[in-house]
């Protein structure tokens, strides 16, 4: 017979050392994976189907990508491998950078939310870094941080690629009077 596997539906976290900790066989969660320190490394398939993955100074790795079917991949920090979201992916630690080494795939049903706090990207407001190609859909979900009211003109790169196709196909904002450039 084939591994096992884990499936977690309570509290899964590495928090020892800054090496790397490998999981060899099929994980699927609906709890909390948090990585505090070093690189906490998937050989086999990861699936979230709920829950929380939080990166806290630390990095997730996997040799296929996250599959992401529901709750929240978020923190600062890096995700070695790529991404294929039909969740919610939230970049910072109020606010943040979070860095996907490998493709990022937002489905339908999947939003990014970028809190916008001030002027200076992954500081004052979060930012999505792909260093590889972006495919687009779902929702653009912004909100503001700390009663901040973006001055008129204001421009923010929220998400950088390699290259991208597709485009968000909702967009909401705490207030109606803003547009799309």
């Amino acid at each position: 017979g084939g591994a096992v596997g884990v499936v977690n539906a309570g509290v899964f976290r590495k928090t020892a050392g800054g090496g790397t900790a490998t999981m060899d066989v099929p994980f699927r969660t609906s709890g909390a994976v948090e990585i505090l320190s070093g690189t906490l490394r998937f050989q086999r398939a990861f699936t979230q189907t709920g829950g929380r993955t939080i990166l806290r100074g630390g990095s997730i790795s996997s040799a296929v990508p996250l599959a992401l079917l529901g709750g929240v991949l978020e923190g600062k920090g890096r995700v070695l491998g790529g991404v294929r979201s039909a969740g919610w992916v939230s970049p910072g630690a109020s606010p943040g950078e979070l860095v996907i080494e490998g493709p990022y795939t937002q489905d339908e049903v999947g939003s990014l939310e970028i809190e916008l706090a001030g002027l200076t990207p992954g500081v004052s407001f979060d930012r999505l870094v792909v260093r590889d190609q972006a495919a687009l859909s779902g929702t653009l979900q912004v909100v503001l941080g700390a009663a901040f009211q973006p001055p008129a003109r204001s421009t923010f790169e929220i998400l950088t690629a390699t290259g991208c196709s597709g485009q968000f196909s909702r967009f909401a904002y705490p207030s109606n009077e803003v547009g799309l450039a």
